[in-house]
């Protein structure tokens, strides 16, 4: 029935091209649009839309395993040193420890989250799920470093909502770097947040709300963390957590982002050892099979689009520039398309980049490194649980064709479970709701409000959560379709008041 469906969809709007306006749709044709064009949300959604969160949640512990192959229990000491290295600068000795001990225990994080400051409903829900459903372990996210600052999700900063529910957005990184990412970014200076105190103070907001974001600005001032920080990544983990905290939650939101810990796993351990990553980078066999296996998969390479292997960040043009592998007098290199970047694909040539931030590991070489090496299952949002399944065959052709030993990824490593894009904390003035973002229960939330999002948890069915978000991820799927159309009504959680 819901093939036949699909069928139906596919024929009423061509999936494969998007040349003009979509018509306008219903929900129940939105919902279908989508799930045509993502066949395992729309599975999910079929499956469990009767049913609660917590459910799903505690069905994906027993889905994780509790044994994996034994060469993931010997790598993973490389990726926690790795780990330990980022965070113990963020967060400490005794909460590192904590995430650590998770990673070691579960082999699970969500990488469904743009690396920023935790606001969007895409990330928030999920992460109000696992905090407020699981006890005594840290939220942890390996969150995509390399979105642009373009991307609707907002990571060059935070949003909410004003007593007419308006969208204010207040942002950390200026509109002229919209084009590059948060690896690599510089940090923050103590000046600007004292330009963003003074932009709060002239928001049409009640007095109260305006307190709390001066006040958040000046915590993330003071905190020496984020002064001796040399990114905006680093200090994104920290005011990340630092404003879920302020938001009344009990467990740690802990964000650490993928790029990074997949550069200093190639700068501290396989630019300089024998491995599977280093002969994937350095081979010729293993590498050919890469690019041949992965073209075409989402976040890896296409015939016209994508990058191979890396992204070489142009910080005079502040954008990314799509790289190539080629081969230049018998030497491989990484070419740009107009041929003003050539680096050698040589471990001292990509050290050397990579230490100053100038290379950015693509989305698939990044989770087949910390997924398909390190045995890290990789929960993700409506998108990823498509294209990560592509990876993992990917992957598996690439080491079947070189006759690698270790080309069974086998059952250790689920690449369907979905982690993102449903909402269950909603703002209202009365009258209409909206889905409520971090900043939105930090200012407008109580002492009682965490305790409402986890009865939520159990009286709204999921596929009316996802039902609340399925215009945004039409509008997402088909951009030309104009703007999303209103987010169905649902009970709110939060209200603004003067």
């Amino acid at each position: 029935m819901i093939c036949k469906l699909f069928d139906r969809l596919y024929q009423k709007y061509p999936i494969t091209s998007y040349s003009g306006t979509l018509p306008i749709m219903t929900l129940s044709e939105e919902r279908d649009f989508v799930f045509a064009k993502k066949p395992l949300l729309g599975k999910l959604y079929h499956a469990y839309k009767k049913r609660f969160w917590p459910e799903y949640l505690h069905e994906v512990a027993q889905i994780l395993p509790k044994k994996w192959r034994m060469e993931y229990d010997v790598r993973f000491d490389e990726l926690a040193q790795v780990c330990k290295k980022i965070s113990i600068p963020l967060f400490g000795v005794a909460l590192t420890h904590k995430i650590i001990t998770s990673l070691k225990s579960k082999r699970f994080v969500s990488t469904s989250d743009h690396h920023g400051v935790l606001c969007h409903p895409f990330f928030l829900n999920f992460n109000l799920l696992r905090a407020t459903s699981l006890s005594d372990e840290p939220v942890i996210s390996f969150t995509c470093g390399g979105t642009s600052f373009s991307n609707s999700s907002y990571p060059r900063g935070i949003f909410f909502h004003d007593t007419s529910l308006n969208q204010i957005k207040a942002p950390f990184i200026p509109w002229k770097y919209r084009q590059t990412s948060a690896y690599g970014h510089p940090a923050l200076k103590p000046r600007d947040f004292e330009d963003l105190k003074r932009r709060a103070e002239a928001m049409n907001l009640p007095e109260k709300q305006r307190t709390k974001i001066s006040h958040l600005y000046d915590l993330y001032q003071r905190d020496i963390r984020i002064r001796k920080s040399q990114l905006f990544s680093e200090q994104s983990s920290v005011m990340t957590r630092l404003l879920w905290k302020g938001a009344g939650m009990e467990e740690d939101v802990i964000y650490l982002e993928c790029e990074s810990i997949v550069r200093m796993l190639l700068l501290d351990v396989h630019l300089s050892r024998d491995s599977v990553i280093h002969r994937l980078l350095f081979d010729e066999a293993y590498r050919t099979g890469y690019l041949k296996h992965f073209l075409g998969v989402i976040g890896a390479h296409r015939t016209n689009g994508g990058t191979e292997l890396f992204w070489y960040r142009d910080l005079k043009q502040r954008r990314k520039v799509r790289l190539t592998v080629t081969v230049s007098s018998e030497q491989a290199v990484l070419r740009s398309e107009d041929g003003m970047v050539m680096i050698p694909l040589t471990p001292k040539s990509i050290r050397t980049h990579l230490s100053e931030h100038a290379l950015l590991p693509c989305l698939a070489l990044c989770y087949s490194i910390v997924s398909f090496y390190y045995g890290i299952t990789l929960g993700g949002g409506f998108s990823q649980i498509q294209y990560l399944g592509d990876m993992k065959n990917a992957w598996t052709g690439l080491l079947s064709d070189v006759h690698d030993p270790e080309s069974e990824v086998g059952d250790a490593i689920s690449t369907d479970i979905f982690t993102g894009d449903f909402v269950i904390a909603g703002i209202s003035d009365g009258m209409d709701t909206k889905p409520a973002t971090l900043m939105d229960i930090y200012l407008w939330g109580d002492g009682s409000t965490q305790d409402h999002i986890k009865r939520l948890f159990n009286e709204m069915p999921i596929g009316d959560t996802l039902d609340i978000m399925i215009p945004q991820l039409c509008h997402t799927l088909a951009p030309s379709s104009g703007p999303p159309s209103k987010t169905k009504n649902f009970p709110a959680t939060l209200h603004v008041h003067t």
